[in-house]
């Protein structure tokens, strides 16, 4: 068989949107990175979000993973803008399903005696706040926290409108899920995707999903079956208001169903991409629900990112909108994950990810900030 020029080479390597490594006898090793990010798009929830969108679709649309899985991307507006963005980044395939509540028919979630001492609470300390629920978490506790669980529940279901907006709109409807039923999913390849799905995970206040779907494995050895998703976090600063006795059942729930729809791994490889929120507890990690995060590792899954010797967080105290956000507990500890299952090549170059930071104008001046409150993650995985 003749040699091929390696001029030629690169270029196949190009066209199969794969990265080639060159052996010392002269092979070709073929390679796929995948990754995960939590954008943190969270309006009125995350700090500097409208000021950060802009910076977050410019990262976007520099990524250089093969296949990406996007967290918390909550509206029409942002899902378009980051499929612009993942579009100039080179990525042929970008994988949504849009879950909006149907509110039709709801009675009005919020009663004059919710919002009576709320309302003006809120009005008063928080109505122009960069972080509208940290705020009122902080300056009004004692009236939030004496609201009826549906009123709480349609407060956060509107996160995307201003204050007077949001007290008007629950006083006249009513809703189950926060972000107006979105999941905040998106799944971006460079590589064609097949056997989509989505499939929805039993959830309160926040509607969580995974989307699946496989590619082609590098080095022709068949597919990987991916999986994208972001389960329950543990809210603990509000009452659990789903069918599990809390927040931390209904991850494991969610757990259990998601290693379900994993295809067994005699039947090839598969990595599970996401916010999980669950961390393992290592010297300077701070474990999360690691019980739930354990049930990955018992199904045969590695994460080669946190199973390194000192791995660095991915949800830090020392993040610029982690220490300034209403979304407490569990800093220092490694949320996000690529966990792969099955793979017979090379499996490295664990890396944390989007972890930068950028200088927004905000109605005070310029800050410097972190992209998101979350830092990605990425691993290679290389054929035989």
């Amino acid at each position: 068989m003749k040699h091929i020029p390696s001029i030629a080479l690169f270029m196949l390597c190009l066209l199969v949107a794969v990265a080639c490594e060159t052996e010392d006898g002269g092979g070709a090793k073929e390679s796929v990175t995948v990754g995960t990010w939590n954008v943190g798009l969270a309006y009125n929830f995350v700090p500097l979000a409208k000021e950060r969108q802009p910076e977050v679709v410019k990262a976007l649309s520099g990524a250089t993973e093969d296949v990406l899985c996007l967290q918390e991307v909550w509206t029409d507006d942002d899902l378009a803008a980051l499929e612009t963005a993942a579009k100039a980044a080179g990525f042929t395939e970008v994988y949504q399903h849009k879950t909006p509540e149907d509110t039709a028919g709801l009675a009005a979630a919020c009663t004059e005696g919710d919002t009576k001492e709320l309302g003006p609470c809120a009005q008063k300390n928080c109505e122009k706040a960069p972080d509208l629920v940290g705020c009122v978490q902080e300056k009004c506790g004692p009236q939030l926290a004496a609201i009826s669980g549906s009123c709480l529940t349609c407060l956060a279901s509107n996160l995307s409108l201003t204050l007077p907006q949001i007290l008007d709109k629950c006083g006249k409807e009513g809703a189950a899920y926060s972000w107006g039923g979105y999941n905040g999913l998106m799944l971006l390849s460079r590589k064609p995707l097949t056997n989509k799905k989505h499939t929805l995970l039993d959830s309160a206040l926040v509607r969580r999903s995974v989307l699946t779907a496989e590619i082609a494995a590098p080095g022709g050895s068949g597919t990987i079956q991916v999986a994208c998703t972001h389960l329950t976090a543990g809210l603990e600063s509000i009452k659990y208001p789903g069918t599990f006795k809390n927040w931390e059942e209904e991850q494991a729930a969610q757990v259990d169903a998601l290693l379900k729809m994993m295809r067994p791994a005699a039947d090839g490889p598969s990595v599970i991409l996401g916010d999980l929120n669950a961390s393992p507890e290592k010297t300077g990690i701070t474990g999360e629900y690691k019980a739930n995060y354990a049930k990955f590792g018992a199904a045969g899954y590695a994460s080669p990112y946190a199973d390194q010797s000192a791995p660095k967080c991915t949800f830090c105290g020392s993040n610029l909108l982690v220490s300034g956000g209403a979304d407490k507990g569990g800093e220092d500890s490694i949320l996000d994950h690529v966990l792969t299952r099955g793979w017979s090549g090379t499996v490295g170059s664990p890396a944390r990810t989007y972890d930068g930071t950028v200088s927004v104008t905000a109605a005070d001046g310029k800050k410097d900030t972190n992209l998101s409150d979350h830092f990605g993650v990425s691993v290679k995985l290389t054929s035989k």
